[in-house]
């Protein structure tokens, strides 16, 4: 009876112990892999091309035009206009970062005030029914490494943080459909390289109007390094590094 018990206990425990495993792995599958846009982080960016100093930033938002949940503000700062981000523009820049379920950050849109605090434009990004979702920053954890897609602009001049209708955009017949390309790999310190390419057709061909590389170093906030190959369809050699980095 005793050598019974004995047996039918340690088989109790092999499983147990085998479902607890098993319910960490599920757990460690379903985190959220990176969660570079922290709120109140701040860090400066130095252009290999001149040694200027881009400040990027972020600032929590709970809704913004379509979107609602886990979202962010990654606004930018240049040292002249003719830094990245958008090279000839004297403007301060905003990317709307949502947060999807699957932890994956999403770019959902952007909208750029010159420095006196002026609204500019706003461009808003929807990504086509039944296709991947476009934009995607940082992967979720069931995220494809390479996601090819398309997504179409809405826009309207000023700041408006409200959704955007279709009857009310005033963007581009090209902005009618964009392709994007998002590519992730892990090196083996555990750093994350993300590539992005970005198309609009026959304005500059099928993924050829831009292309980045960005890398989001881990355990560091923020993004590391960005290089541009391509810019408004023009090949581009400019690197920026993360130089300094806060949390606040």
């Amino acid at each position: 009876m005793w050598s019974l018990t004995g047996r039918l206990a340690r088989t109790v425990g092999a499983a147990l112990l085998a479902l607890a495993a098993f319910a960490a792995r599920v757990d460690a599958a379903a985190r959220p892999m990176w969660n570079p846009f922290v709120a109140g982080a701040s860090w400066q960016m130095t252009s290999n091309v001149n040694g200027h100093v881009t400040t990027f930033g972020v600032r929590r938002l709970a809704r913004w035009g379509c979107w609602t949940g886990e979202m962010a503000d990654l606004w930018d700062v240049k040292q002249a206009p003719q830094d990245y981000w958008l090279p000839g523009g004297d403007v301060v820049g905003h990317q709307i970062m949502h947060r999807d379920r699957d932890g994956a950050w999403r770019m959902v849109g952007t909208y750029g005030e010159s420095p006196s605090g002026a609204g500019l434009w706003t461009l808003q990004m929807h990504s086509f029914r039944g296709r991947p979702r476009a934009y995607v920053i940082t992967p979720g954890t069931r995220r494809g490494s390479d996601v090819r897609t398309a997504y179409y602009l809405l826009s309207r001049p000023g700041v408006v943080s409200t959704c955007i209708k279709r009857r009310e955009s005033v963007a581009p017949s090209w902005a009618r459909k964009v392709y994007w390309r998002s590519r992730f790999t892990l090196d083996t310190g555990g750093d994350l390289r993300a590539h992005y390419e970005e198309g609009r057709g026959a304005a500059c061909g099928r993924f050829a109007c831009q292309a980045e590389d960005w890398t989001f170093a881990r355990g560091r906030v923020g993004i590391a390094r960005i290089a541009v190959h391509r810019s408004g369809g023009q090949p581009l050699s400019l690197v920026l590094r993360q130089t300094v980095s806060q949390d606040r």
